[in-house]
């Protein structure tokens, strides 16, 4: 009996939003390698000219909405659990060649039927980082502690700048980079590697754009002891992003889903469980004062 209310208790406490049960276990999805990349070339195709060379100084205003629905299989049956959010945040980045400074304000979120009354300290958060060599986004930081949004907010922030390969994206040609991080979990922060290959299609027109597509696998694992015991965490599976980004270097906007196969270690309880995470995620530019 201790068993199950422990591991109960651990999985309901991971979860932000709604819970329920029902349905039967979803097949795990297998780790998948990333498509191979295409040769670094021009394809001949309208736009196979246009070049994104770096993002730009900007400052502009974006809705972030993600949706991670994490099904975990326990010894007697499925449940469910159901987190979604909408934020609202204002991304400068300032100028600089090697390194320029980017600052992330959360204006606020929204989660599910959460109040807001407990999410309004939240607002006005802020987390600052750097630009490397006008391509990459480095390690963002916030100004202070709020475990709450930190949990709710993830890893949606580093999906406002896709990675480019140095000297920056050109139409038709594709590439392949590797990045190890340390991404939020099922509220759990774990290291993870991340292969992704990347191709990059021009669009001509008012304005000029530059569509970056990847498809990556991801795995990962590490502990947890985030509710007083080590908790072992590994996982696998596939994640996709769509940006579209002028070639001034302005983010328009971006998409993509995660699918991931996680599997839960409780030593204290003798139970390993096996869990399955969907994600989809949307980032529009606002024009204009929201």
């Amino acid at each position: 009996m201790r068993r199950r209310v422990l591991l109960a208790a651990w999985l309901a406490a991971i979860a932000c939003g709604p819970s329920g049960t029902g349905g039967t276990k979803q097949p795990a999805p297998a780790p998948a390698k990333p498509a191979a990349p295409a040769p670094n070339q021009p394809s001949g195709a309208a736009g196979a000219a246009v070049t994104l060379a770096r993002y730009a100084s900007s400052d502009a205003r974006y809705a972030i909405d993600r949706a991670d629905t994490i099904s975990f299989q326990y010894p007697n049956g499925l449940q469910t659990q159901v987190v979604e959010r909408s934020m609202w945040i204002r991304l400068i980045i300032g100028p600089g060649a090697a390194t320029a400074p980017i600052n992330i304000t959360l204006d606020s979120i929204r989660v599910g039927t959460v109040p807001r009354d407990s999410l309004i300290s939240a607002d006005g958060l802020r987390w600052t980082g750097t630009l490397e060599d006008g391509v990459r986004l480095g390690t963002l930081i916030p100004s202070s502690h709020h475990a709450l949004a930190e949990q709710l907010v993830g890893n949606a922030f580093r999906d406002l700048i896709a990675t480019l390969p140095p000297g920056g994206a050109r139409a038709g040609a594709g590439w392949t980079d590797t990045t190890s991080t340390t991404e939020q979990v099922a509220g759990s922060e774990v290291p993870v590697t991340v292969i992704r290959a990347a191709r990059a299609t021009g669009r001509i027109g008012t304005p000029a754009t530059v569509l970056l597509e990847s498809s990556s696998s991801v795995t990962g694992g590490g502990k947890s002891q985030r509710f007083g015991e080590e908790i072992g965490i590994t996982l696998s599976g596939t994640r996709t992003r769509a940006h579209h980004v002028s070639i001034a270097g302005q983010v328009l906007e971006a998409e993509g889903r995660d699918s991931l196969a996680i599997s839960f270690d409780l030593p204290s309880v003798g139970q390993t469980v096996p869990a399955t995470q969907r994600g989809r995620l949307s980032i529009q530019r606002i024009q204009g004062p929201r």
